[in-house]
């Protein structure tokens, strides 16, 4: 498998993980947008406060991690957030995951952020979530509370 930084040419396949992802995930009654979800993918490889990392099998993207670096709210410091982290169902239980998210943690040390904060909500593979992050140092500090309005 390799591992690098996603490029403009991923666009295709980004959109591709990013369909199934939505599909299988809590997110799967809301709409999606190529439009919009290729321009965020766009900004991620070309903006330096944003990233996208890959893994690619066969020349085939099975993997993807993706993120911003911003300042919180209330102060200065940085935290690097992710938008996606997400491995096909195949290619889960390989190192992907890891690997994707070594990747994001290192270029969070790269622009010196203060935290790194991943978002677990599509409800997908949560227990075996749990206990990647936390056996990465990740502490979960609470948790994302949903109420459907749409239909």
């Amino acid at each position: 498998m390799l591992y690098r930084n996603g490029v403009l040419e991923d666009a295709e396949q980004i959109l591709i993980l990013g369909r199934q992802m939505h599909k299988e995930s809590a997110f799967a009654s809301l709409d999606w947008s190529d439009i919009k979800a290729e321009n965020l993918f766009k900004t991620c490889v070309s903006n330096p406060n944003y990233c996208c990392f890959v893994a690619e099998k066969n020349g085939v993207l099975v993997g993807m991690i993706a993120g911003k670096v911003s300042e919180y709210f209330f102060g200065h410091d940085k935290i690097l957030s992710d938008f996606v982290w997400f491995v096909d169902k195949k290619n889960r239980g390989s190192l992907a995951s890891i690997i994707l998210l070594k990747m994001f943690k290192n270029f969070g040390k790269k622009q010196k952020v203060a935290e790194v904060c991943i978002g677990v909500s599509t409800k997908v593979l949560l227990d075996r979530t749990d206990k990647l992050l936390k056996r990465f140092g990740f502490e979960n500090v609470g948790g994302t509370y949903k109420l459907m309005m749409k239909g």
